[in-house]
């Protein structure tokens, strides 16, 4: 049994704030409607009961080379207070089997602590880090890129460099669980509780069929991450032991960060050829697999330009300078193709957008356009408008309304179409940031991306922007058009689009939209955000 108060305490409101109004997609009214307390309660209950039913995900599309796109869940509340709950509740059985071996990072604990303050800043990396723990992450990471940065002082001749294929995609659910009962004495209904939402969690691809492996890569990134660096434990165990066979004692350094892993030794560089061949039998049998594209042996000078020691030691020594962050993201972005360049340039570029007084450098219209041009051109940004930069953004439109053709672009060409976050941030600074009443180019733009899986979000964007001008667009005749293609995918709409649908047919206030809402949007969740959103217009 759960008691009703302890889950209420360990789901905490910091992390009801973050899923409810802090993750990569908002809600349209960002779930004021939801009582954290009652949902809890309810959630509770149901899972005493043996009655809750977790639900499909909603499926974020995050870049990476050549096109390819990573697929990220975003659960719903219930599912996510859950998943957390019985994380939280291991954690410091977790955390404690992975500290045993030395230097590896990204095994923390889940926190409460807010972001940052500016001045707290430190290197980051945005493949690792997210938006939950940013200090805990920062903290981690710094840690980690430290020890590089002794290692590399200490004078070490050869750095192996290896990481894991499909990392979370191949994580074995029953090795898992068995390391989970070793280190979690006592703790069975949890653990059972736990496995069994991650064999129910990937109903989108197998159906009724349970996983046998994979946990999600999820959009909170605290609950997979500790789950993912526990299944390690057994394995940087063994390794570390067998490397002192191979070096012998204090003649080499091994450390990782979740699956990006380093050895450090002197003498001959062919020995990475025994530790490589070593680390692939250890990773077999936890049914895992080296990522033979990414095994690289470098020299101490070559693992200097990986890690970019200078280049950030330059960025971090002139970030109150943000006109000198500007010229940095630029000479970045010109000069560095190669290692742990784009961390440093994302640092530049988040210091340069957030905040609008630093529009004052954009001394001309060229200038604004390449710079928006390269933010746009780079899928890996994985820009988003927020609180900070938004302000940024709008300035910068104020002063140069013609920027406006720049963003247009990613959403209208071919070329950006396999990238749905550039064309999220190209929409979200077109109706977010632009002065102007775009309402009819972003109608268009909905039906553009009608009938498109991975383009939910785009539609969700057109129309919360286009609930603004309801009364303007229920007098339209292409109204009826749009009215068509909600009736024809009502039964496809996922949880955020269908709060959005209902919301921008309540906008409308024609007959047309009332009867549309009343026939379609009947559910008991429909009516209930319909009576909120008339009561709370």
């Amino acid at each position: 049994m759960i008691k009703e108060k302890d889950f209420i305490t360990t789901v905490d409101k910091r992390f009801w704030k973050h899923i409810s109004k802090e993750g990569p997609f908002k809600d349209v009214i960002k779930y004021n409607d939801f009582d954290r307390e009652q949902f809890l309660k309810e959630v509770t209950s149901e899972l005493n009961n043996y009655t809750y039913d977790f639900t499909l995900p909603v499926i974020e599309y995050a870049p990476k080379k050549n096109g390819l796109l990573r697929k990220i869940k975003c659960m719903q509340h219930g599912d996510a207070c859950i998943y957390y709950y019985v994380t939280k509740k291991l954690q410091n059985d977790i955390v404690k089997e992975i500290k045993k071996v030395d230097d590896v990072f990204g095994g923390f604990r889940m926190t409460s602590e807010l972001k940052p303050k500016p001045e707290d800043d430190k290197p980051i990396d945005p493949s690792y880090e997210n938006s939950f723990s940013s200090t805990q992450f920062r903290k981690e990471w710094s840690d980690y890129q430290n020890l590089a940065k002794q290692l590399y002082e200490d004078g070490y001749k050869n750095y192996l460099h290896f990481d894991i294929a499909h990392f979370y995609d191949d994580i074995n659910l029953s090795i898992l669980e068995g390391i989970l009962q070793n280190v979690s004495k006592g703790k069975s209904e949890l653990i059972r509780l736990l496995f069994f939402f991650l064999r129910n969690s990937d109903r989108i691809d197998l159906g009724y069929n349970d996983s046998t492996v994979g946990i999600p890569q999820e959009s909170v990134g605290e609950m997979s991450r500790l789950l993912a660096n526990l299944y390690l434990s057994p394995y940087d165990r063994e390794f570390s032991k067998g490397l002192k066979g191979i070096f012998g004692k204090n003649k080499f350094k091994y450390f990782r960060y979740a699956d990006d892993m380093w050895v450090a030794f002197n003498g001959p560089s062919a020995n990475y050829k025994r530790v490589i061949q070593y680390a692939g039998i250890l990773l077999q049998k936890q049914k895992l697999h080296l990522n033979e594209s990414k095994t690289e042996i470098l020299t101490r000078k070559e693992f200097n330009n990986h890690w970019h020691f200078d280049l950030w030691e330059r960025v971090l020594k002139s970030r109150k300078d943000s006109k000198a962050c500007l010229h940095n993201s630029f000479e970045i972005q010109n000069r560095f193709k190669k290692g742990r360049w784009f961390s440093p340039l994302l640092y530049t570029i988040r210091v340069v957008t957030g905040n609008k007084k630093n529009v004052a450098h954009f001394t001309n219209l060229k200038l604004a356009k390449k710079f928006l041009g390269r933010l746009l051109g780079q899928p890996k940004f994985g820009m988003r408008i927020n609180g900070g930069n938004k302000d940024f953004f709008e300035e910068l439109f104020i002063k140069y309304p013609r920027l406006v053709t720049e963003v247009v672009k990613p959403i209208v060409d071919k070329n950006f179409f396999l990238n749905p976050n550039v064309q999220i941030f190209s929409l979200e600074l077109l109706t977010m940031c632009s002065p102007n009443d775009n309402s009819y180019y972003v109608f268009r733009r909905y039906f553009a991306f009608n009938n498109e899986p991975y383009h939910w979000y785009l539609r969700c964007l057109c129309l919360r922007y286009l609930s603004q001008y309801g009364p303007k667009i229920s007098k339209w005749k292409s109204c009826a058009k749009i009215l068509k293609i909600i009736i024809q995918n009502e039964k496809s709409l996922n949880h955020f689009e269908r709060r959005d649908t209902i919301h921008f047919l309540l906008s409308l206030k024609s007959i047309d939209s009332e009867s549309v809402l009343n026939k379609y949007f009947n559910r008991p969740e429909d009516l209930k955000f319909c009576q909120y959103l008339k009561l709370n217009p």
